[in-house]
Formats: structure tokens, sequence, C-alpha cells
């Protein structure tokens, strides 16, 4: 029988407390890797073709959509670690008025992206050109530590920024996970931005609660706010929204919908509500099998 106090009792709670905490990294990924988060799209590798097209309608700014392709491509250098990144967008938007659709904004991107791990280090280089009116060129080489706290994980990130248009700035994210439930965590992300043309310090706060229900569908409950220190400290804008996100027809297909409100300190605060609807084709090499592992 073990005692509380031997070492043998250490161990095991130790180890408990590892598969716990395993257990929250992998259920954390896997749905962040399923709601498309960017931390996640940053670093995917392996070889991908990806359509999406969002559609969003607001009832202050009227309708307007986004398509996008984009690809990833790997090399055969440095053990796979370094992958070329393909993508177009094309904008287009409406007024509340009425009249079709007109293009705002075409854009293309290519670029090298490097990514190294080393335990719980991960260091990363994105580095390429953006076409639009003009080329900009960027450079984006970032640090990050992922760790363990009894039962939650956490994540720092530190990141330079540089593009021919803006300058410099410097970029540090947090991010704190709590496992609430095998298929349940509540995330505190937040992130502060300061560069060459930001209002000041740009700091950011999200709060987001996630479940996975089956291996097909997924919810969010996001409620974050933004605030900008310059001319003067002041609350910019917040916004809550519901994600509801899944696989319908087929495994490379994917849909999802987002209902959601938002204040912003430019229109006094007065609430804005909206809906947003997103669908994905996605194709992947090797092709893994598609939607949620649920543990």
């Amino acid at each position: 029988m073990l005692r509380p106090h031997s070492p043998k009792w250490a161990e095991l709670v130790e180890s408990r407390r590892t598969a716990i905490s395993h257990g929250l990294t992998g259920i954390a990924r896997d749905v962040d890797q399923f709601f498309g988060d960017e931390r996640i799209e940053e670093e995917y590798q392996d070889l991908r073709v990806a359509l999406s097209t969002d559609i969003s309608m607001e009832s202050s700014e009227g309708m307007d959509g986004r398509a996008r392709i984009s690809g990833t491509v790997p090399l055969p250098v440095l053990k796979d670690r370094v992958a070329l990144v393909l993508g177009s967008d094309a904008d287009v938007e409406t007024l509340d008025k009425g009249g079709g659709f007109t293009n705002e904004d075409r854009s293309f991107e290519s670029g090298i992206r490097f990514l190294s791990g080393d335990g719980p280090w991960t260091y990363k280089m994105n580095l390429g050109a953006q076409w639009s009116d003009g080329p900009v060129i960027y450079v984006r080489p970032g640090v990050r530590y992922e760790g363990h706290y009894h039962n939650d994980d956490y994540r720092v990130g530190q990141y330079l920024l540089w593009n021919n248009q803006d300058g410099f700035g410097e970029q540090t994210d947090f991010e704190y996970d709590r496992c609430l439930h095998p298929n349940l965590y509540l995330r505190s992300k937040s992130s502060a931005l300061i560069s060459e043309v930001s209002d000041g310090l740009e700091f950011s706060q999200a709060f987001i609660l996630r479940y996975r229900s089956s291996n097909f569908w997924a919810t969010s409950l996001e409620y974050g706010f933004k605030i900008e220190s310059d001319p003067a400290l002041a609350h910019e804008r917040s916004s809550l929204a519901f994600r509801f996100r899944s696989i319908f027809l087929f495994p490379w297909l994917e849909q999802e919908i987002q209902p959601f409100v938002r204040f912003e300190n430019s229109k006094d605060f007065r609430p804005s509500p909206g809906i947003v609807f997103k669908v994905k084709i996605l194709f992947e090499h090797p092709l893994h099998g598609r939607g949620l592992t649920v543990r």
C-alpha cells in the first residue's frame, strides 16, 4: 500500500498530473486546429491546400465577403523544417443601402516558413512578400515556450515584426488553459503589440470557452476587448461571439456559423449584432482522419 508521503506516492501523483496535462494539451490542440486558430495554422508544415469563403453581415456595416485559397508545401531540406507557403485573398463588400458586390481588395502572398522545436521551446521564422497595391516584404522571427502548472497549460510567445511598409514592431502573447471537463477547457489569451504604426501600446484580452461534443462538431464562446494607449488610454472595442463548427457531407468539408455582437468606442459602444458564415474545403497529405478525437 502506498503511503501519501512515500517517494512512490509522489511519483504516482506526478505521473497522473503529467498525463492529465498532456491530455489537456491534446484536447486544446485538437480543437484549436479544428477551429483554424492562427497559432496552429502558422505551424502547419505538411502538404495542404485549403479553399475558404466567409460571408459577414452586421447591422452597422452591411454585408461583405472574403474568399481565400492557400497552400503549404514542405521542402526536403533541414529535416522537413522548412515549408513554402502560398495564398491569395479576394475581399468583396456591399453597403447596406443595396447594390451589387464591389471588389475592394485582392492580394497574393508567398513565403518561406521555418519551424524548429526543442522540448518546450519552439523557434520559427516567417519571411516572404505580399502583393496588393505594391509588394510588401515581411520578416517575422519568434520563439514560444510551453509549460505546465498543476493541471493547466500555458504558452508564452515573443515575436519581432518588420515589413518595408510599416517598419518594426514587437508582439508578446500569453495563453493559459484550464481543463474543466475531459472535453471542455477555458482559455485566457492576452496579446500586447507595439509598432511604428500602432496607436501606442495595443493590448487585447480574450476569454474562450471551448467544448467538443463528437468527432464532427465543436462550439466556442468567446469574449474579448482591446485597449490602446495613444493618444490616451482608452477602451477601443469589445465583442462577444458564439461559434459552431462542424464537418458535414464529406470529411474535407467544414462549415461554421458565428453570431456575434460588437461594441466600439467610435460608435459610443452601441451594440452592433451580426453573423458570419464560413465554408472551408481542406485537402491534406497524408490524409489524416478529419474531425475531432474524443478522449
